[in-house]
């Protein structure tokens, strides 16, 4: 059992996709908080600003600090290390069980509920706008518009509802899942079952660096949690989360539709209206990039290009 420290040598730098040359890196390191009067051993990720958090706590906060853990490069990584004198500072955030168990539930998912937010979204304009290209400028009169804002708002609609049952439907096939291997792991009585069974719950590259006795620590640590429930629940989050995804489809239909019922000419609200669309696509692809740690410009450009040929196809096959 060893303590946290600002210790190079006793850190781990991973890339955090070794196939991609341009992939960000991470520094991670097992210990107990030196503060930490129970000794509890924890895996600790380090932020830029040099300070240390833990992955419970790291996964409690919104993708949009994902950043915060992920650096340009191992060099970069082994500056600010070089720059960390004295007792390491771990970020101090509330943990409850229940962060510990939607933990648990979450890390054998590879898409988390803000991750499929952003594939609605991306869904929903592209239903949006294959309406929208669909009109005939030359030809399209008043009653043409009507029926196409119909068409439009009628459709993200009835997604919307769809998206939403399917989000909750993931949501409580995600955490039977994570009950199901936390269960497995506390029952099994072979180590080395143990092990693989947390391996095969965590992403590839976190499995691929740990050592049998890191797997070890992490079994010993399970099988002091509480006793899990008897089957998953759906909870508020979760109802919140569909809500937000039902509004998200349909309301996004609404920017790309209001040139075409403010403007009087179907010519000048399509061209508007193709350009709010493009913006929102650059912003999800902006917001992606953010997240994933990688170039938020090129995101946001890729998403445009992206969209537009899906929309493109979805016209071609009929949609």
């Amino acid at each position: 059992m060893r303590a946290l420290t600002n210790d190079y040598k006793d850190c781990k730098i991973i890339k955090i996709d070794p196939a991609d040359p341009t992939s960000p890196y991470g520094v991670m390191q097992e210990g107990y908080d030196p503060n930490d009067p129970t000794y509890r051993t924890r895996m600790f990720y380090l932020q830029r600003d040099g300070k240390w958090i833990d992955e419970v706590a790291r996964s409690t906060r919104p993708d949009s600090e994902g950043g915060d853990v992920l650096f340009e490069s191992s060099a970069e990584a082994l500056e600010l290390l070089g720059r960390l004198r004295g007792k390491p500072v771990v970020r101090d955030l509330p943990v409850s069980k229940d962060d510990v168990k939607n933990y648990l539930a979450r890390v054998g998912s590879g898409s988390s509920p803000q991750e499929l937010l952003r594939q609605f979204l991306l869904f929903g304009l592209i239903m949006v706008l294959t309406f929208t290209g669909s009109l005939s400028v030359a030809e399209a009169g008043r009653d043409d518009v009507r029926t196409m804002l119909i068409g439009a708002l009628g459709c993200n609609l009835a997604w919307g509802i769809i998206d939403g049952v399917l989000y909750l439907m993931g949501c409580l096939a995600e955490k039977g899942r994570g009950l199901l291997t936390f269960r497995a792991v506390r029952k099994a009585t072979d180590p080395k079952e143990a092990h693989r069974l947390i391996a095969d719950a965590l992403p590839p590259v976190v499995a691929s660096v740990l050592k049998p006795a890191e797997l070890e620590a992490v079994h010993e640590r399970l099988k002091q949690l509480p006793e899990p429930p008897e089957r998953a629940r759906l909870r508020k989050d979760d109802w919140l989360g569909a809500v937000g995804v039902f509004l998200l489809v349909f309301l996004c239909t609404f920017p790309v539709v209001i040139p075409f019922i403010f403007m009087r000419h179907a010519g000048p609200a399509l061209r508007v209206s193709n350009a709010v669309a493009i913006v929102m696509l650059f912003l999800t692809g902006y917001a992606f990039g953010r997240m994933t740690g990688r170039h938020p410009w090129l995101f946001g450009v890729s998403m445009v290009v992206l969209g537009l040929i899906l929309v493109g196809m979805t016209m071609a096959l009929g949609g």
